[in-house]
């Protein structure tokens, strides 16, 4: 019902039943299509999304190529875990199932967390997090459409400036939903009123070769 039918959403009168469900499931990670991230990224359970993707990456990615065993004694190689981890990490940054853009639902504590994320209208959401908190937001219209976007601050005020005019579209909003109409192709920074402009700038993914395996307990 929460994923991937779309039937209970976090504005559902059903949404703590789910919860409880969850906090109840009777085979936590227990299998390497486990979906237990997925949910918990739906139910807006950070932590869970964090102890979920490492339980069950470190349970079943036994191949160096990152791919699953589905048990232990298995030869052959399994997809399942690592599209788990994909659609996981995808739904903890962007979800957008009725409309409304949900940015960073579901990040653990603490993560910085940079992606691109594809909605609906063939728009395409670009998000960073540090320390768990969204630092920036930008998103891409792929039509002319209506907007709506869940405010990535709560209680603060809110604007949405036009990547073509430099101009705010929306300004000093403070709702818990923003509402505005996109262009095909133009970009809009989403950015928290009070913040400063150095913060809301995309700060560049940077990085040096590896010159050693990394391990995430027993795999690498």
């Amino acid at each position: 019902s929460l994923w991937p039918f779309d039937i209970i959403g976090d504005t559902s009168p059903l949404f703590p039943l789910a919860r409880r469900t969850y906090a109840h499931r009777p085979n936590p990670s227990a299998v390497d299509w486990s979906f237990d991230p997925i949910q918990a990224a739906r139910l807006g359970l950070g932590s869970e999304v964090g102890s979920t993707l490492i339980k069950t990456t470190q349970r079943f990615q036994s191949f160096v190529n990152g791919m699953a065993k589905w048990e232990a004694s298995a030869k052959e190689f399994y997809v399942e875990q690592a599209a788990v981890v994909a659609d996981a990490l995808q739904e903890a940054l962007v979800q957008d199932y009725d409309g409304i853009i949900r940015i960073a639902p579901a990040i653990p504590p603490g993560w910085d967390f940079d992606g691109s994320v594809y909605v609906r209208g063939n728009t395409k959401v670009h998000v960073q997090t540090r320390n768990g908190a969204v630092s920036t937001v930008v998103i891409e219209s792929g039509i002319k459409q209506p907007l709506k976007l869940r405010n990535p601050w709560p209680g603060k005020s809110v604007d949405v400036i036009s990547g073509r005019t430099g101009k705010p579209v929306v300004s000093t909003s403070i709702g818990p939903v923003i509402e505005f109409s996109g262009d095909a192709g133009i970009s809009y920074l989403v950015q928290d009123h009070d913040a400063s402009a150095a913060q809301m700038h995309f700060v560049p993914v940077t990085g040096t070769p590896a010159t050693s395996a990394k391990k995430l307990g027993p795999v690498q």
